[in-house]
C-alpha cells in the first residue's frame, strides 16, 4: 500500500479541512486516513492517505483542491517514491505550479 500526505496550513477547524476529510472518507481510492493537528501555534493538520494508487487518488483530489481557494493556497501534497519516504516526491504545492506537471 502507497501513501499520499497532505498539509493543509490552516486550523484544523476550517470548514475547507472539515470538507476535505470528509470527501476523503467517501473515496473508496482513500483506504485508510490518519488526521493529526499540528501544534495550535502552527496552524496546520496532517492528513495521511493509505491508497493502492497514488496516482489514481491524485486524480480524483485534484479537482478538490484546486478548485478550493483556501486548499489552493495552503496545501503541501507529498508522496512516497520507490524507497518509501527516503525518496519522496512532492505531487503539488501551492507555490509552485510546475512540481505537479508530471501528476496531471
Amino acid at each position: 500500500m502507497k501513501r499520499m500526505e497532505i498539509q493543509i496550513q490552516l486550523l484544523p477547524t476550517s470548514k475547507a479541512v472539515a470538507a476535505l476529510v470528509a470527501s476523503l472518507l467517501r473515496l473508496p481510492e482513500a483506504n485508510e486516513l490518519c488526521i493529526r493537528p499540528g501544534p495550535l501555534r502552527n496552524k496546520y493538520i496532517n492528513v495521511g492517505i493509505k491508497t493502492q494508487s497514488v496516482r489514481n487518488l491524485w486524480k480524483v483530489l485534484s479537482p478538490m483542491i484546486r478548485s478550493n481557494k483556501q486548499l489552493s493556497g495552503h496545501s503541501i501534497i507529498t508522496c512516497g517514491g520507490r524507497h518509501g519516504w527516503d525518496d519522496y516526491e512532492v505531487i503539488y504545492h501551492w507555490e509552485s505550479s510546475e512540481i505537479d506537471e508530471k501528476w496531471k
